[in-house]
């Protein structure tokens, strides 16, 4: 049976010898191969002298001179055992430059850096590798060139807040593809942009603003004359409220002493008595910070 892995399709120009290798899995490994060319119109063996054989690899030289020599080349082995059912089948093609890139788009750009992706295209029948060139886009100096065997580039130490003409294609041993072109800058840096003044903002003031603002300083004013009188009502009813409390006080007070001059020999209840003394004490603090000490004469007369 054939080997897996193996390179199934051959690009070869005009005039140009291709090498292919047929490999197949054989025990005895002692195999004799067999080769023959087919295309649309006709089918025919390869000659011995075209062929190299080695145990269980061949190897085939092949020359398309004209259109109709490209087509398919089919290759058999046997051995002592028997002959293979099933050929491995290997497909000659024009070779020429690969398709130019497709679909190339900026993923990534940082303050030193640019990161590129493309969509391959057709590799001409021969394996095929990209390119990225950038160049300053003021000097037009080549600033990086990047080769990749995956269609995705990354230039790095890139001069930050620069414009680049981005240039990019796919080239074989038949030569390079037609060019994609990009246009690109990398971002500016911190210390570039702390380096830049910047104007001051100029805020038009237009009607409708104009209004927004004296709304809001109205209802300021509303608002503090509010508070004010709020403050103004409290202060009347705290005065208010201690002239209230003095009349009462002075009033039980006097209501106290017409009482002990009207019935000197009655003796109060503890309790009334004690509620006056209270009262009329109350009344001198308020009155008299400081209270004055009835004279020894007096206090005899009046117990008289």
């Amino acid at each position: 049976v054939c080997k897996p892995g193996q390179q199934k399709v051959v690009g070869v120009a005009r005039h140009e010898i291709a090498k292919v290798m047929c490999e197949v899995e054989a025990n005895p490994t002692d195999v004799q191969f067999t080769w023959k060319f087919n295309n649309s119109g006709e089918t025919f063996d390869l000659p011995s002298s075209h062929v190299a054989s080695e145990r269980t690899r061949s190897i085939a030289s092949y020359t398309p001179r004209t259109e109709v020599e490209y087509g398919t080349l089919l290759c058999w082995g046997r051995n002592e055992l028997g002959h293979q059912k099933q050929p491995c089948v290997y497909h000659v093609i024009p070779a020429g430059r690969p398709d130019p890139l497709e679909n190339c788009t900026i993923q990534n750009q940082t303050a030193d850096s640019l990161y590129v992706e493309c969509d391959e295209g057709f590799d001409g029948g021969l394996p095929q590798e990209f390119q990225m060139e950038v160049y300053d886009s003021q000097s037009h100096d080549l600033v990086s060139n990047v080769s990749s065997k995956l269609c995705w580039f990354l230039a790095t130490g890139l001069p930050s807040g620069v414009g680049f003409d981005i240039v990019l294609y796919a080239f074989n041993s038949k030569g390079h593809s037609e060019t994609s072109h990009l246009v690109a800058h990398t971002l500016k840096s911190a210390a570039r942009r702390s380096g830049q003044t910047t104007a001051p903002v100029a805020i038009e003031l237009t009607p409708l603003l104009g209004v927004l603002a004296g709304v809001v300083a109205s209802l300021i004013l509303i608002a503090l004359g509010i508070v004010l009188v709020l403050r103004l009502r409290g202060k009347d009813c705290d005065e208010k409220h201690q002239k209230t409390i003095v009349s009462t006080d002075l009033k039980r007070s006097n209501e106290s002493m017409d009482s002990l001059e009207k019935n000197p020999d009655i003796i109060p209840h503890n309790n009334d008595y004690h509620e006056e003394e209270k009262a009329f004490e109350n009344l001198n603090s308020r009155l008299y910070p400081t209270p004055l000490p009835l004279k020894a004469g007096e206090k005899q007369g009046k117990r008289k």
